[in-house]
């Protein structure tokens, strides 16, 4: 069992060191928080723009998925398929596509 302490200056110091400590790792904390909310930020950015200029490659005929994988260039994982369903009109009857359904 811990030690009695019943000097009321060695409690404030016992006290102020621990509120210290904890004010300490509270504030790495927040900061680590802050870093990785900006490498997400700029981990989205990146793959949006390295989706736009995939697809762009895609469109001018001078490449195919398959060959761009096979150079080891893919679509980033879900945020293409999104951005791809969301900026593309749908048909005049409202029907979807297979394409489209099985995204």
């Amino acid at each position: 069992m811990a030690d009695v302490v019943t000097d009321r200056e060695q409690i404030n110091d016992i006290i102020h060191s621990r509120l210290s400590e904890l004010d300490d790792i509270r504030s790495k904390f927040q900061a680590a928080e802050h870093a990785v909310g900006e490498a997400e930020r700029r981990r989205d950015n990146l793959a949006d723009e390295y989706a736009e200029k995939i697809e762009a490659f895609i469109e001018t005929g001078w490449a195919t998925r398959k060959g761009l994988s096979g150079q080891g260039h893919s679509l980033p994982k879900g945020r293409s398929r999104r951005r791809r369903t969301n900026t593309e009109p749908e048909s005049q009857s409202g029907d979807t596509t297979a394409e489209e359904s099985s995204l």
